[in-house]
């Protein structure tokens, strides 16, 4: 067996001692140089995937080690064989770990090529050509589907589907052809019905105009208010849930304790004792929608004498985060701290911002 490579270059049979010379003489002129090269970077490629077919027959072995026609002789031919088939496969093109090697080599003989391209344009073609065309023909059709079915919806002709009795809050899913033009409310959810929040600007701006409303009642910078929501709800992405999977819309993380007696949610949560943290069950309200958390957080602030230092301190954020660590209103000993990150952040500056 004998490979030729794409340069002309026949280094003969793996186990040719005279090979080495060979590639020692074609080194000698700029035009042997460059086919040497090509070579050695074969001879390269023939190393590593010899590794790749080493493996595959120790995993072989396993399976025929009882055969009697295996023996040491057996083992000894395979193993040449198995060196003269990576050489031959190397100079056919392999694995393209040759043509790395030579274009690292010699960057001025070679042009750049896209890494997303595969080293055969026609091989390109022919891999991604399919795809392409399914994702056209999906595309085609949903564009369709979602035109018949906005017409159908805006002659009458077919009802708004409803949530289930079971859930408390029963919305109305417009035609699809329409969702693209109406705007978010405050309550918009997605499918597993987590509030559609896609990012902490979106948080924001949907939040705001709930949070003018109960920071009036306060004296206090509504992005204060939006910014404690974002940290207990994770902008969003972490409100809590009921036992039945659906949403509390607790934005401030405020438990259901003897006061309280309305519906709540028991979950585990992370609490803080003495530096400490672990995890406990924790009952908290719930609510029939954001607006209603806001509402319940001006309540819970002004109800008692606990929270009137953090009143008094409305006029400064920090202050006001501050007097709410100290009053209690949290476990988390960080928790001022991480307030004033999250009001400082890009989404909720950049509203302040559009603001003034």
């Amino acid at each position: 067996m004998a490979g030729i490579d794409n340069q002309g270059v026949n280094l003969g049979l793996v186990n040719d001692v005279q090979n080495l010379d060979k590639l020692r003489q074609l080194g000698r002129t700029q035009q042997g140089e460059q086919q040497a090269l090509r070579a050695a970077a074969n001879q390269f490629e023939a190393l590593f995937s010899q590794t790749l077919f080493q493996g595959m027959r120790k995993a072989g072995a396993e399976l025929t080690k009882d055969n009697p026609m295996n023996s040491s002789y057996t083992e000894f031919y395979e193993g040449m064989l198995d060196q003269q088939r990576v050489s031959d496969m190397a100079n056919k093109g392999g694995l393209g770990i040759a043509d790395m090697v030579v274009k690292q080599l010699s960057p001025r003989t070679f042009q750049h090529s896209d890494g997303r391209t595969l080293r055969m344009p026609e091989r390109t073609e022919r891999v991604y050509k399919p795809y392409a065309e399914h994702l056209a023909e999906q595309k085609q059709l949903a564009e369709k589907l979602g035109k018949e079915i906005a017409d159908t919806g805006s002659e009458g002709q077919q009802e708004p589907l409803q949530a289930s009795q079971g859930h408390r809050h029963s919305r109305t899913i417009p035609p699809m052809g329409k969702l693209q033009t109406q705007a978010k409310s405050q309550d918009d959810y997605q499918d597993d019905g987590t509030p559609a929040f896609d990012s902490p600007r979106e948080f924001v701006n949907r939040l705001m105009p709930l949070a003018k409303k109960a920071a009036e009642k306060l004296g206090l910078d509504p992005a204060v208010l939006v910014a404690q929501a974002a940290l207990e709800s994770g902008w969003g992405k972490r409100v809590i849930r009921n036992g039945d999977g659906e949403v509390t819309h607790n934005l401030f993380g405020i438990k259901a304790d003897s006061r309280w007696d309305g519906q709540k949610a028991v979950v585990s949560t992370l609490e803080y004792e003495k530096g400490v943290a672990s995890r406990q069950k924790a009952a908290f309200r719930s609510y029939e929608s954001f607006e209603e958390s806001f509402n319940d957080y001006v309540d819970f602030l002004t109800s008692g004498k606990r929270y009137q230092r953090a009143l008094s301190s409305v006029d400064t954020p920090e202050r006001y985060f501050d007097a709410l660590q100290a009053a209690g209103y949290a476990t988390d000993p960080h928790y001022a701290r991480k307030l004033k990150q999250v009001l400082h952040s890009d989404a909720i500056s950049q509203y302040t911002e559009m603001e003034t």
